[in-house]
């Protein structure tokens, strides 16, 4: 199942459930494309997460519930391109499955994590890729687990912004 987003709007999920299905190409969870899209309350189980196209593009994403299952291309929790941006202020995010990584910004992409909780961290690819940029200002990621372990502090502006270890979390 893809949903994709070519015209501004702002989603008000109230928790509706957005279930992809299937381990296939096309399986992308929300494709955004020359449009600003504010996602608000919407949980995303078994798909292939957020992807934003083109300078311009833009997601925005508010207290959502976000599990990713590896499809297909789809190898990101949240994925922006060609100068697309997604800005990540809360919600709860997870990879259920090991060849996925959380963030990528490829050519120019642009992700800003803001807050939110990363856990169950599973994946055994780095957990981000990509030439663009990754900023972290905010968060909770997950580090105590046995494949994979989460350190955010490569993203974080040390001039404005600290990472710590909280029991199984680093926070920023």
């Amino acid at each position: 199942s893809t949903a994709t987003m070519t015209t501004d709007k702002i989603v008000l999920g109230n928790g509706h459930r957005f279930t992809a299905g299937g381990n296939t190409s096309k399986n992308y969870g929300i494709n955004v494309r020359n449009a600003k899209v504010v996602l608000n309350d919407l949980v995303m189980e078994n798909c292939g997460g957020v992807n934003v196209w083109y300078e311009g593009s833009q997601a925005v994403i508010n207290n959502c519930d976000i599990k990713v299952k590896y499809s297909g291309s789809s190898r990101h929790l949240f994925y922006a391109a060609a100068g697309g941006e997604i800005v990540v202020n809360s919600g709860n995010f997870e990879i259920t499955t090991t060849r996925c990584h959380y963030l990528c910004d490829d050519v120019d992409g642009r992700i800003y994590v803001r807050g939110g909780t990363f856990a169950d961290m599973v994946s055994s690819y780095s957990p981000v890729n990509g030439a663009g940029t990754v900023e972290i200002t905010g968060g909770r990621f997950q580090v105590n687990v046995a494949n994979y372990k989460f350190d955010p502090t490569s993203w974080v502006p040390a001039a404005t912004h600290k990472v710590e270890r909280v029991g199984n979390y680093m926070e920023v």
